[in-house]
Parts: structure tokens; C-alpha cells; sequence
């Protein structure tokens, strides 16, 4: 565990809420770090500071690669039911991607 590192003006000035920006903050200080953010202003943040960044559809896709999660499509529709919203465009992209 860290302790919450300082935020910088330039993160600040994105106007992000305090968990995204501690996240951003903290990776800046990690060089082997990915933040993981699905707030787009957030990502385009990270960005910004060529911070390497995924999501948490990112995640699960990655999780299917070592066999860690049989079918992503599942864990996606639970993450979508839970309140990520992910356009059509990328549900099928991300089937694609998986093999389902």
C-alpha cells in the first residue's frame, strides 16, 4: 500500500475526481505501472503524461490470455450491468478480440 501522493497542478487542472487523480499521481512516481481508468477524461489525462493506460475491459482480457477467466463476454455484461457503459462498437470488438 501507498500513501496518497501528492497531485500535481497539471493533474489537477484536469478537474478529475480525487481517486483518478491519486491513481494518475501515483503511476507517475512507478515507472512499470499501468493506470487502470475508465473515465475518458482520466484516460486522456494519463495520456497526456505517456502514462500506459487500460480499462477495466482491458483487464479482463488479459485475464483470459493466462486462463485466469474462461469467457470475457460474461464478465463484460456484468460490468456493463453494474454501470460501465461500453457502446455496440466496442461489445463487438471486444468479442472479436476474445474469440467469442
Amino acid at each position: 500500500m501507498h500513501d496518497a501522493p501528492q497531485v500535481s497542478d497539471f493533474v489537477s487542472a484536469w478537474g478529475l475526481g480525487a481517486g483518478e487523480s491519486s491513481v494518475i499521481s501515483l503511476a507517475e512516481t512507478l515507472p512499470e505501472a499501468t493506470v487502470v481508468l475508465d473515465d475518458l477524461a482520466a484516460r486522456r489525462c494519463a495520456m497526456a503524461l505517456r502514462l500506459p493506460v487500460t480499462g477495466t475491459v482491458g483487464l479482463l482480457l488479459l485475464a483470459k490470455k493466462p486462463g485466469c477467466l474462461e469467457k470475457v463476454v460474461p464478465a463484460v455484461d456484468a460490468v456493463i450491468d453494474a454501470g460501465l457503459f461500453v457502446t455496440p462498437k466496442h461489445i463487438q470488438a471486444i468479442r472479436e478480440k476474445a474469440g467469442e
